[in-house]
């Protein structure tokens, strides 16, 4: 068994190829720990929870995900394009 890692950095398979799996898991992990804060917060605040709340709640999940997705895959982060 592999140990657990999480990090910004994407990981690699034994292969050499970029590990979509690990990368998606981490993306899934952070967009529902955004997604259930988000969700406290709005219960706290005493909103009652409709559509247009599980909408930004959506939102909120799905920007984390695919921000995650990006950092993991070298998208944004560290160096620009073009720069040496």
């Amino acid at each position: 068994m592999r140990p657990m890692l999480f990090s910004h950095n994407g990981s690699v398979t034994a292969e050499g190829k970029f590990d979509w799996a690990d990368a998606i898991i981490d993306a899934a992990i952070t967009g529902s720990y955004t997604a259930v804060g988000m969700l406290a917060g709005l219960s706290t605040a005493g909103a009652q929870l409709g559509a247009r709340e599980y909408s930004a709640v959506a939102i909120a999940f799905a920007t984390s995900f695919f921000g995650w997705m990006a950092t993991k895959r070298g998208l944004v982060g560290g160096k620009a394009a073009g720069s040496s």
